[in-house]
């Protein structure tokens, strides 16, 4: 007797039915995924600014302070005229250099091949900052551990390309390009603050008023930290999309001094980088301090390129506090 096998085919019901199970198990999983994906950029971020760290103290081991974060106090001058910024190739007295791009300039240097401490000079011998044949410090970093951006390009964060007269500042005279920059794993600006390294228990943590005109950074009383140090990365990203100017990372002054309510003080700078530890808003004399108040700060967006966004995902080298 001959049996003859039939293969039972699936019907249309049943291969609907597979694919609407798939189709709920890929739902179920791709948030988790997408979320242990972001946990593991935040890691390696955090991985990268211990790295950086390292470096911040070699830099300051051999130079005897962290690198500046204010162009001004790269070379030493409260007030220097314009000329000695095209001199440290640092654009112009104007437009000078921002923390973010000077943390690059003295851990890789503006090539990656390592910092040059002399500006550019025109007297006998001629010195041109930058030569490769230069002495150079090697890079206190490895390069090929760090995200940068691209030489020449603009960098975006959540509102998009910053726009040309507000993109980071150009070097030099002739060869007009744009600096580099550190990025996290989400492809963000990494910014640099460093603390006064002549500031005081005593000094307000963020200068009481800036000077200068013109959005120079030259605060008339200096505070431990300048929020203008990245202004060009951080004047059009409001705390929490607030019109206050109160709110801007940059321009947040220090409510809290001269005993002036606990209440204004919310949602800035001062807040965003305040120690809870070292800190007191209760009582006739709030007493404010910052993170980090004796080394520097670092610190990125994270995902959603909002610093203090909603998702509230920003990176920093410091525990931040509620906000």
């Amino acid at each position: 007797m001959i049996r003859s096998f039939r293969h039972r085919a699936f019907t249309l019901l049943e291969l609907l039915t597979v694919i609407a199970i798939i189709t709920l198990l890929i739902g179920i999983l791709t948030p988790s995924l997408g979320k242990a994906r972001d946990k593991a950029k935040e890691a390696a971020t955090q991985s990268m600014y211990s790295q950086l760290t390292t470096g911040m103290e070699m830099f300051k081991n051999d130079h005897g302070k962290y690198p500046a974060s204010n162009a001004r106090d790269y070379i030493n001058k409260s007030n220097p005229p314009n000329g000695e910024f095209i001199a440290w190739a640092f654009g112009s007295q104007s437009s000078p250099l921002q923390g973010a791009n000077l943390l690059v300039d003295a851990l890789f240097g503006r090539d990656l091949v390592g910092f040059d401490p002399k500006p550019s000079s025109n007297s006998a011998p001629p010195y041109e900052r930058w030569d490769f044949n230069n002495p150079r410090s090697e890079p206190y970093v490895d390069p090929d551990k760090v995200d940068f951006s691209k030489q020449g390009e603009p960098v975006e964060d959540a509102i998009g390309i910053l726009p040309p007269d507000e993109a980071t500042p150009v070097l030099g005279n002739t060869i007009q390009i744009y600096c580099r920059v550190i990025l996290d794993k989400f492809e963000r600006t990494v910014l640099y603050y460093r603390a006064n390294p002549n500031a005081t228990q005593r000094t307000p943590i963020l200068p009481i008023e800036y000077g200068g005109g013109g959005g120079a950074n030259n605060p008339t009383v200096p505070g431990v930290y300048n929020g203008r140090d990245n202004n060009v990365f951080t004047e059009h990203n409001d705390f929490e999309n607030s019109d206050s100017p109160l709110n801007d990372l940059s321009k947040a002054l220090n409510p809290i001094d001269s005993g002036q309510p606990a209440d204004a003080f919310e949602n800035n700078f001062a807040k965003y980088i305040m120690s809870n530890r070292q800190s007191s808003l209760t009582g006739a004399q709030p007493w404010v301090r910052p993170a980090n108040s004796r080394t520097f700060i670092l610190m990125s967006p994270g995902k959603d390129g909002k610093f203090n966004g909603p998702n509230n995902d920003d990176i920093t080298n410091f525990e931040r506090g509620d906000q």
